[in-house]
């Protein structure tokens, strides 16, 4: 007997449905829609046909997964010591064409740190990725594709600045959600894409227009531009040398171009 009304409580057990299972929510789900687009100028200068649209996706920017010079280094000469950069980098970065490792990135990463004292930029060779409680630029390295990319938290959200028409693999999609969680309660479901400078087909340079992109986001916050090709190598060398990253070369643009 129900105590309060004197009714006899109906038995609802047949009735009831089954507890529903908590939905997993996957990457794709999360990530569903956030291709990134470009626009119709874009296509027509980045891709000449589909085919080689796909080439482009596929083809690995350089040895960004060779752990074993983390090994290797202690028994070769050094080129820059305090950014753990030896002869053998110095010969990569000086060869046209070769793709840059890891040790690079961290090599730049310290010295952006420290002249912007920015938030952030935690090593990609250690990969002990924290959350950030505010502004800030990460750099990621997928080794599924060989390829060197950024994200950054600004403006209420999460953006990747990429050089490489392409989609992250799972592995730096987990990092971006794990460095921006505490800011962003779902970063992978605001997720956006800069408008970025595309590196030339085959050039392998993902890792020095990251580093490009990330000097632009921390001195003045603005990607869109045109790099000039040629002369960035050279120009890391340089920054490297003298400490100090500072603004790489640029293609001017035409004044009508800025007015539209």
């Amino acid at each position: 007997m129900d105590k309060i009304t004197g009714n006899i409580p109906k038995d609802d057990s047949k009735n009831q449905q089954p507890p529903k299972r908590k939905r997993k929510i996957s990457f794709q789900s999360e990530i569903a829609n956030k291709t990134p687009k470009l626009e119709p100028d874009e296509v027509k200068q980045n891709t000449k046909s589909s085919q080689q649209e796909n080439n482009l996706n596929t083809d690995p920017c350089g040895p960004l997964n060779s752990h074993a010079e983390d090994k290797n280094e202690v028994h070769e000469e050094f080129w820059i010591p305090e950014l753990h950069l030896t002869v053998s980098h110095k010969e990569m970065l000086l060869t046209p064409g070769r793709g840059l490792t890891r040790v690079f990135v961290d090599a730049a990463q310290t010295l952006l740190k420290k002249q912007f004292n920015a938030k952030g930029l935690q090593s990609v060779v250690k990969e002990q990725f924290i959350p950030v409680s505010g502004p800030s630029v990460q750099f990621h390295v997928d080794y599924k594709r060989a390829h060197v990319f950024l994200s950054c938290y600004r403006k209420d959200h999460v953006e990747i600045v990429d050089s490489w028409k392409y989609f992250p693999s799972e592995e730096p999609l987990k990092h971006i959600r794990r460095i921006y969680k505490k800011v962003v309660s779902r970063p992978l479901k605001t997720l956006k894409f800069a408008h970025a400078d595309r590196q030339v087909d085959g050039s392998r340079n993902c890792v020095i227009y990251s580093i490009a992109n990330a000097y632009e986001i921390l001195s003045n916050g603005n990607v869109c531009c045109k790099y000039d090709h040629g002369k960035m190598r050279e120009h890391l060398f340089k920054c490297l040398e003298n400490g100090e990253i500072t603004e790489f070369p640029k293609i001017p643009q035409d004044i009508t171009e800025n007015r539209e």
